[in-house]
């Protein structure tokens, strides 16, 4: 099989890391080096020259992307830094603590008009999805400490600002976000029913695993996942909600449901199962790659997992680059090229 968007995916992600973890100067080497091996593979008549000139351009434009994406939203954002300034944005991401404390994901502009996302370390004001929070106050740059990487977290997910409780934050309680809101709270009954029936520990765990919901965890339990390095252990995986689609597939198939009308329902069921769970990075490479695979005879194309992952990679990544330094995308990406394709080629 030929493996066309292969030769475009690789060299993407492989240039938008080096570009966004090194400097200028050793990416560029690191280019070159890579460029000449290519050109010894094509005189060796190893690979074809298009797809010599694919890999080189995909890698140089994922390194231009970088460098755009600094220019012309990083740094003009970052100049808001230490100012007294307002924002006003919409809520779409909560987080509560205990304390009557919460955290706020908003997405909107300051009072110059430059869209951003920004973090807000706050007392809880009830503020839920898709209500609008107006913050004054002096923003700064979020920094990593000695418990977690706070500011390389938030800055692979395009959050480089944050204010906390020292500025004027008002809310303002509006109906957008109906439908999130609604899956939220489903969501939320079902953790609550877990952990009546099993008990607030084992529920709580039991809760976090299958539905992410790790506010149901201990302050013990989550101290001693974050410790020893296994708390994603407790996160929303691709391996949920393929276990959902395919059982939906598997009903499709039995009541002989037309095949457009199966990935219709496909993609409907991937986009609520992804809202409701606050759609994390393992859900949105995963949802794209199923809908990939089942789309292919559609098309009368042959399903192929690299490509599928080198397509999804692309389309995650080119809204923001940064987003290759998130861990999660790193695990997620590497553990599916190993078991979907590294693997089955060992095995060979």
């Amino acid at each position: 099989m030929k493996r066309k968007m292969v030769w475009l995916g690789i060299p993407w992600l492989i240039g938008l890391y080096f570009a966004a973890t090194c400097q200028i100067s050793v990416t560029t080497s690191l280019l070159l080096a890579a460029f000449l091996l290519l050109g010894a593979f094509r005189l060796y008549r190893r690979i074809t020259t298009a797809q010599m000139l694919t890999a080189g351009l995909s890698a140089a434009a994922a390194v231009g992307a970088v460098l755009l994406y600094t220019t012309m939203v990083y740094q003009p954002l970052l100049a808001h830094a230490g100012t007294i300034t307002t924002f006003s944005g919409r809520v779409t991401t909560v987080t509560t603590y205990d304390n009557d404390r919460a955290s706020y994901q908003l997405k909107g502009q300051f009072r110059d008009g430059k869209k951003a996302k920004i973090l807000v370390y706050t007392d809880d004001v009830g503020a839920q999805y898709g209500d609008t929070l107006d913050v004054a106050g002096t923003f700064y740059v979020p920094s990593d400490s000695y418990l977690w990487n706070t500011g390389s977290y938030y800055k692979a997910k395009g959050i480089f600002l944050q204010a906390d409780t020292k500025d004027y934050i008002s809310c303002t309680h509006t109906e957008n976000g109906k439908l999130v809101r609604a899956l939220q709270a489903y969501r939320s009954r079902i953790s609550m029913r877990i952990c009546t029936l099993a008990g607030t520990d084992a529920g709580g765990m039991v809760s976090a695993m299958l539905l992410g919901t790790k506010e149901t965890l201990s302050e013990e339990t989550d101290a001693l996942l974050t410790h020893h390095g296994i708390r994603h252990v407790v996160s929303v995986s691709g391996l949920h909600l393929v276990l959902i689609l395919s059982i939906w597939g598997f009903l499709c198939r039995k009541l002989h449901f037309h095949r457009w009308l199966t990935f219709g329902t496909t993609a409907v069921w991937t986009a609520l199962y992804a809202l409701m769970v606050g759609a994390p990075i393992s859900i949105l490479r995963a949802g794209f790659m199923f809908l990939m695979m089942q789309s292919a005879p559609l098309f009368f194309r042959k399903a192929d997992t690299c490509n599928s992952l080198c397509i999804a990679g692309i389309l995650m990544t080119i809204g923001n680059p940064y987003l290759i330094q998130d861990a999660s995308f790193l695990l997620s990406y590497t553990g599916t090229f190993a078991v979907g394709v590294f693997a089955p080629w060992m095995t060979r």
